[in-house]
């Protein structure tokens, strides 16, 4: 029987696909020629190889599968201490399943260490990127610089967006703080609450154009709804749970939905992302929610504000935390019926305007009047 399940003249071929399953094909000979003295076929033989776990650990990183793909890397550097390339990717996903410190340790070894440009290029970018996450921007502008002098043209197009994309929000935190410092920030701005805007959607931005045209900053139309749950039931089917919890939670920030509908969205984001075990994304859904919820009044915020704020200090993710702890202040601003209480919340609210986004200064306006 041959790979494609054809029998050839009763024959076993040493290439054939069964070979990989040794009883199943000896039970297959046995029926073939019953008479024959070789009861048994030989094992398949499997060599262990660096390559061949690394490319299992890609194919689990590009489902944002990191509980798994740490595995497959761990294997291969196990198998050769020096494919760096290993070394890299098991640093990322650590990185992304809140292993920072670890994972800060071994980015900063290869930096030192290393000479392969794409390597550096790759460390010094989740450098940057960790350094930003903790809310030490100085330290993220001089990894992101080191990131873009090692970058080879063609090579990795990937790192290169993702440097511009987060050098984009470290220049939109700069200019914010300037602003604020100049006193003109609360003059310019007066965004509506619903909108959500700011570092609070600290996720990868979409490229796919489908994805553009739902994700839009436009009035909703039901057609478009529809076919975003067209799209979404598509993504649950094939399995791309990471693509869906991006799709969700930028689908709850559409202020033409009703706050229920957008409420369910993150409940099912969350879901997702607990079983991919990113604690990042997860706390950042559980923020999301618990602004939604403070929008529809709800007393469940503080409870969500709780959750989002537990996984953050887990990793000490300093730029969220402070983004938390001013919504639970706004929270608890909100819900306040003594108003000498109130004030003195305010007060401390008003302390914190340099860092505060547009979202967080409405919601500061519309409390102080």
């Amino acid at each position: 029987m041959t790979a494609e399940g054809e029998q050839e003249g009763k024959q076993i071929k040493r290439l054939d696909l069964a070979v990989s399953m040794p009883d199943v094909a000896s039970e297959i000979f046995r029926e073939i020629r019953p008479n024959s003295q070789l009861t048994e076929l030989d094992a398949y033989a499997y060599v262990p190889s660096a390559m061949h776990d690394f490319a299992r650990g890609l194919q689990a990183l590009q489902t944002d599968g990191y509980v798994l793909a740490q595995y497959y890397f761990k294997a291969s550097m196990q198998i050769d201490k020096s494919h760096t390339w290993s070394v890299l990717y098991q640093a990322i996903s650590q990185y992304q399943l809140g292993q920072w410190q670890v994972a800060e340790s071994v980015f900063r070894k290869l930096v030192n260490n290393n000479k392969e440009a794409a390597i550096l290029e790759s460390a010094h970018f989740w450098l940057a990127l960790i350094h930003y996450r903790q809310g030490e921007l100085e330290q993220a502008q001089t990894e992101l610089e080191s990131s873009q002098r090692f970058y080879v043209a063609n090579q990795q197009d990937l790192v290169q967006s993702l440097r511009t994309q987060l050098q984009h929000r470290i220049d939109k935190l700069q200019s914010a703080h300037l602003m604020a410092k100049d006193k003109t920030v609360l003059k310019a701005l007066d965004e509506d609450a619903s909108s959500l805007k700011g570092p609070l959607l600290d996720v990868p931005l979409f490229s796919h154009d489908r994805l553009m045209v739902l994700l839009a900053d436009k009035p909703q139309t039901s057609l478009e709804y529809a076919e975003f749950e067209t799209l979404s039931r598509e993504l649950t089917l094939k399995g791309h749970k990471p693509v869906l919890f991006r799709l969700l939670l930028k689908q709850s920030l559409k202020p033409s939905l009703t706050w229920i509908v957008r409420d369910n969205l993150v409940a099912r984001a969350i879901d997702i992302i607990s079983e991919l075990e990113q604690p990042y994304d997860l706390a950042i859904a559980w923020l999301i929610r618990g602004r939604l919820a403070m929008a529809m009044q709800n007393s469940k915020a503080a409870m969500y504000l709780s959750h989002a704020n537990d996984i953050a200090r887990e990793f000490e993710a300093k730029l969220l935390i402070r983004e938390i702890e001013i919504y639970a202040l706004l929270n608890e601003a909100q819900l306040e019926a003594s108003a000498l209480k109130k004030g003195v919340l305010l007060e401390r609210l008003k302390a914190l305007q340099e860092g505060l986004s547009q979202d967080q200064l409405s919601l500061l306006k519309r409390l102080s009047k």
